[in-house]
C-alpha cells in the first residue's frame, strides 16, 4: 500500500493537536474500508458496527504515537484486522459460539448481511466456519501472505494452506453452475472493498472523544486547583520571620560605649596614679 498523500499527512497532524474535524474527515475516507474488513472477517453486522467504533476510539487515543512513515490507513486497518480477531477469540473462549442459534437470530443475521453483501461471492464466503472465512479474507481479498495469516491465525503454514483448500471446495460448489465460465479468481476482483459502514458510529465516537476531552480538561483543571490549595497551605503554614527589633541596636551602642567609656578610665588612673 503507498503513503498517505498531502492531504491525507496534513489531516493526520491536525488530528493529532486534538483536532476533531480533520479526524472525522479521516473517519469519512477510512470507515467504509475497515467496516467492509470487519464485517467479512465477523459475518455479523452488529459486531462489525462495535467493533468498527472501537477501532477509531483507539486510532483517535493513540494518533500521536502514529510514525510519520507508516500510513494511515494500513495502521488503521491493521487495528481492525487485530480487534476482529481478539473478539472472535473471546467468544469462542467465552463458549458464545457454541450456543445454538436460532432460526429466526440467523435469518434476521443474513438478511442485515444480504443488505450490506451485494455480491453472492460474499455470502458465500460469510457462511464458511470462522476459520475458513478468517484465512480466505485475509489471504484472498485484504492479500496478506500465507505466512502473515499463519502469524495472525496464530496457526502453522500446513494449517492456513489446508483452510484456503477446503474454502476453496465449498466456494467452487457454491459456483458449480457459472466456476467454467468465471472463476473465483475472477470473482474476487469484482468484489467491493469499501462498504458503506452505519451512519450513527461517527456520533457514538464524537459522544465519546468529546467525553474524553471533558475529562481530561476536568483532571487538568482538578491538578491546578490543588497545586493551587497546596500553595495557600504551605503559605499559611510557614513560621513568620524574626522581626529586627530597633531597640536591640540601641542596646548594643549603649554598651559599646559604656566599653568604651571604662576602658578609658582605667587607662587615665593608670597614667595619672602615683
Amino acid at each position: 500500500m503507498s503513503g498517505d498523500n498531502k492531504y491525507i499527512k496534513a489531516l493526520v497532524e491536525k488530528a493529532k493537536k486534538g483536532y476533531h474535524v480533520p479526524f472525522r474527515e479521516l473517519y469519512n475516507l477510512n470507515s467504509g474500508r475497515v467496516f467492509a474488513i470487519i464485517l467479512r472477517l465477523t459475518a455479523d453486522p452488529e459486531i462489525a458496527k462495535q467493533i468498527c467504533k472501537n477501532v477509531f476510539i483507539e486510532a483517535w487515543a493513540n494518533l500521536s504515537g502514529l510514525r510519520r512513515d507508516v500510513p494511515f490507513t494500513l495502521w488503521v486497518i491493521g487495528i481492525a484486522v487485530y480487534m476482529s480477531l481478539e473478539t472472535l477469540r473471546k467468544d469462542e473462549s467465552n463458549n458464545k459460539k457454541n450456543k445454538i442459534e436460532t432460526i429466526l437470530e440467523k435469518e434476521a443475521r443474513e438478511e442485515k448481511l444480504k443488505l450490506l453483501l451485494k455480491d453472492k461471492l460474499d455470502l458465500v464466503v460469510t457462511d464458511l466456519i470462522p476459520s475458513e472465512r478468517i484465512a480466505f479474507v485475509l489471504h484472498y481479498i485484504e492479500k496478506y501472505s500465507i505466512e502473515e495469516t499463519s502469524d495472525l491465525l496464530k496457526v502453522s503454514v500446513y494449517d492456513v494452506n489446508a483452510l484456503l483448500n477446503k474454502a476453496n471446495l465449498i466456494i467452487t460448489e457454491a459456483f458449480a453452475d457459472s466456476y467454467v465460465k468465471t472463476p473465483i479468481a475472477n470473482k474476487l476482483k469484482l468484489i467491493t472493498l469499501i462498504i458503506e459502514a452505519p451512519a450513527d458510529i461517527w456520533e457514538e465516537i464524537y459522544e465519546l472523544i468529546q467525553k474524553q476531552k471533558f475529562e481530561n480538561s476536568s483532571s487538568t483543571v482538578n491538578q491546578e486547583a490543588l497545586l493551587e490549595k497546596n500553595k495557600v497551605g504551605n503559605f499559611g503554614n510557614e513560621k513568620p520571620k524574626a522581626e529586627s527589633k530597633p531597640h536591640n541596636k540601641k542596646n548594643i551602642i549603649f554598651l559599646s560605649l559604656l566599653i568604651l567609656t571604662i576602658i578609658s578610665i582605667a587607662v587615665i588612673w593608670l597614667i595619672f596614679m602615683p
